[in-house]
């Protein structure tokens, strides 16, 4: 057929049953239409050749056109059964590719469905279709990618409408209904590429083929500029301004068909940190993954086995007045069975969502204790310093645990201090607050570290009757210069010894920061200054620094 003049294809085109139209593929131009799609639009020949298609369709053809016409880039013939509104009637639309007059073109034939037929397709929208929306399902975007060649590269753009559910409470589900509809209705009408729109879960999603990223960030900024404009909702006969945001993510690659729910969710997650308001999964992102899910996989194996690949360093703490070593920080460090040192930010946060939080505190104790107690450090004015992870509960089963581990590695109570890091809130419930009650009874001490950050804010002050505050290395950057961080600390430096608290800070590295503190009253030290974390064998030969 690509080899027939379009005067030929003309004739045996009129005389056929179906309605043909032939669409410029470059520019959407209607380069022919028989007689049958005439009568079908209701337009004389002249109303439609030389036209733009989109302004002889419903939004919803279009998309059914724009779908199709991704599919034909193989050279082969396509087929769809659609459902024409403005003719109240199924019809089956194929596609090919054709040479019109020496331009590439789209050759569409329309012919009317059985009733078997359509019953048949019925059953398959029922299930692979939104019956509201009457858009494509989270099944059927399965299916389609499924059906993706593994090396073609497509973008899938998808957003949740936030707060959807408070909506439809706020104003009623015909109103979140109507949103939806909206929507829809817009997506279709903008959507100008090669995309398919599906409705998926709380949200859409937009299937593009053959197209860029720069498509579908372009797209994507497109949805958000739309959103931070109002929809419509209809209350009590009014039609007032409704304004919802939405998450979105743009999923881009040929990897798209691999675990694409997963994509889909941590692709939105991630959305919430970015200041472009979308967030992107492309080839960096995919080998990132990647990385992450190996080192997951190392993670959970290492700690199964005997905490193989784990090791303690330890980081001194300097009496600011006098200069002495007076404690130090168990430091958890880990190497994995790859040989790649993993962050301890990181690994940590591995273990909280993994809830091995637990598994590996209690090893850091025991491994520290011991060493320390094999050192002679417990029988010297020494304190040892261990993060305690807030995720955990101040229960009883944890009291004891801690307790036993003193009483078997011989290591004084009153020499162990408790960090509360910041990696999550602190639930003060009665239990915790007993717990914690209960632990300085014990003699041991409770400080808050990072103070002023993350989570370690004054509620822990309150609740907490801690011995210490701890500063984050970033109240002294740069502070040599910088008079405002000076006078900040100066005031957590006052804060802390009204309450009766020492203040130790994080993150020396200069001696003029070392001069500050002593100028300032600090208490205690600790950072590169005066010593990186040391081994077990690097501390035992510094063992003549302590008190």
């Amino acid at each position: 057929m690509q080899n027939e003049t379009p005067q030929n294809l003309g004739y045996v085109l009129d005389s056929i049953s179906a309605a043909v139209l032939v669409v410029n593929k470059e520019n959407g131009l209607v380069e022919y239409a028989n007689g049958k799609i005439c009568q079908a639009l209701d337009k004389t020949i002249h109303e439609i050749q030389g036209r733009h298609f989109r302004h002889l369709f419903l939004p919803e053809f279009i998309s059914v056109y724009y779908r199709i016409l991704a599919d034909c880039e193989d050279g082969r013939e396509h087929t769809v059964i659609y459902y024409w509104a403005e003719k109240v009637a199924w019809e089956q639309i194929s596609a090919m590719s054709v040479n019109w007059n020496g331009r590439p073109a789209i050759l569409l034939t329309i012919l009317y469905v059985s009733e078997f037929a359509r019953s048949e397709y019925v059953l398959e929208t029922m299930n692979h279709f939104d019956s509201l929306l009457k858009l494509p399902n989270g099944a059927k975007l399965e299916d389609d990618i499924n059906e993706l060649a593994n090396f073609e590269t497509v973008a899938l753009l998808y957003f949740e409408i936030e707060h959807f559910e408070e909506i439809n409470d706020m104003y009623g589900w015909d109103n979140g209904d109507f949103l939806l509809m909206q929507i829809r209705d817009w997506l279709l009408s903008s959507e100008s590429r090669r995309a398919q729109i599906y409705r998926v879960s709380n949200g859409f999603a937009i299937l593009g083929r053959h197209v860029t990223m720069q498509d579908a960030i372009n797209r994507s900024e497109e949805i958000l500029r739309r959103f931070s404009q109002p929809w419509a909702q209809r209350t009590a006969g009014k039609t007032l301004s409704l304004y919802c945001t939405v998450r979105l993510g743009i999923v881009y690659g040929h990897y798209v068909k691999n675990e694409m729910r997963n994509i889909l969710l941590r692709t939105i997650r991630s959305c919430e940190n970015s200041d472009k308001g979308y967030a992107i999964y492309d080839e960096q992102a995919n080998q990132e993954a990647k990385r992450a899910r190996k080192v997951m996989g190392m993670f959970i194996s290492c700690v199964l086995n005997n905490m193989n690949g784990f090791d303690i360093h330890f980081q001194p703490i300097i009496d600011v007045r006098t200069g002495r070593w007076c404690a130090a920080e168990a430091l958890c460090r880990w190497t994995a069975t790859d040989g790649t040192a993993v962050s301890p930010m990181e690994f940590i946060h591995l273990a909280e969502q993994l809830h091995l939080i637990e598994t590996l505190d209690n090893w850091v104790s025991a491994s520290a204790m011991e060493r320390c107690v094999a050192l002679g450090l417990h029988q010297r004015e020494f304190i040892l310093d261990i993060n305690f992870s807030p995720t955990r509960q101040v229960k009883e089963s944890f009291i004891n645990k801690l307790l036993k581990t003193l009483k078997d590695t011989g290591f004084p109570p009153e020499k162990l201090n408790l960090e509360i890091t910041e990696s999550a809130k602190m639930n003060f419930d009665s239990a915790n607050i007993s717990g914690l009650k209960r632990l300085r009874e014990e003699g041991i001490v409770l400080s808050l570290d990072d103070f002023g950050t993350g989570y370690s804010n004054f509620e822990n002050l309150i609740h907490l009757s801690a011995k210490a505050l701890k500063t984050e290395k970033m109240f002294l950057d740069g502070i040599e210069h910088d008079t405002y961080r000076q006078y900040l600390l100066k005031m957590l430096t006052d804060l802390a010894h009204h309450l009766g608290m020492s203040l130790i800070c994080e993150g020396v590295e200069t001696e003029e920061q070392f001069m500050l503190l002593q100028k300032y009253g600090i208490d205690y030290a600790q950072g590169y200054y005066f010593s990186r974390p040391l081994t077990y064998d690097q501390l035992r030969q510094e063992l003549n620094r302590f008190v």
